[in-house]
């Protein structure tokens, strides 16, 4: 892993990744994270993607399977509250100010948009892409100083990201203009085994 640089953050600033792998994926039926998808592990295709660009890696699951993965695996602090809680949780972990936050069933961002969305960050508290009117939280730069806040979300039962963050300093960063990212491409989740299926069959054709 190498330092992050690039224009509009600090040179050498220290940013973390926390890739959330805890859902209970109940349309695919199993662990998503570590369904195979062109030869690797899917949360191993999230690491790779990570790792250029962040300082260290949090995975947060509850599923001992991830720790021979070489990174450390934390399971929510608050159980039962979605992605708010994986969110609280890694910040709640980290060492870092700025976290790179990633769902694990995202195989198709890259290592260059991260970079991208890193830069836009400056002093938002959240920075998250939005496409098509959509507002992508679980692809996002989250600060640390927001996890008090954030749990107290949590607490007062506010668990749907695209309310919670409403509390902060949000950059949304509109992507209609960004033409070099295909943000159909990168946002495309696998869902089910019908998503994973063509999802293989696009990339070995």
């Amino acid at each position: 892993m190498i330092p992050f640089t690039t224009s509009g953050t600090a040179a050498h600033e220290k940013i973390n990744g926390i890739i959330l792998a805890g859902g209970r994926s109940r349309r695919m039926g199993t662990d998503k994270g570590l369904l195979e998808l062109r030869g690797k592990k899917m949360i191993e295709l999230i690491i790779r993607t990570l790792e250029p660009v962040v300082s260290d890696i949090l995975i947060i699951s509850g599923n001992p399977a991830y720790l021979n993965l070489g990174y450390p695996v934390y399971s929510d602090i608050v159980s039962g509250c979605g992605p708010a809680g994986g969110i609280y949780t890694g910040l709640h972990q980290s060492a870092a100010e700025k976290n790179l936050v990633l769902s694990c069933d995202t195989p198709n961002i890259s290592s260059e948009f991260l970079r991208y969305l890193a830069s836009q960050s400056s002093d938002w508290e959240i920075t998250v892409p939005v496409s098509r009117l959509h507002i992508e939280c679980l692809c996002g730069l989250y600060t640390k100083r927001i996890a008090p806040e954030l749990y107290t979300c949590i607490r007062q039962g506010e668990h749907k990201m695209t309310s919670v963050i409403q509390r902060f300093r949000v950059n949304y960063l509109d992507l209609s203009s960004q033409k070099q990212f295909n943000a159909d491409q990168l946002f495309r989740n696998i869902n089910t085994p019908e998503d994973l299926e063509k999802e293989n069959k696009t990339h070995s054709s």
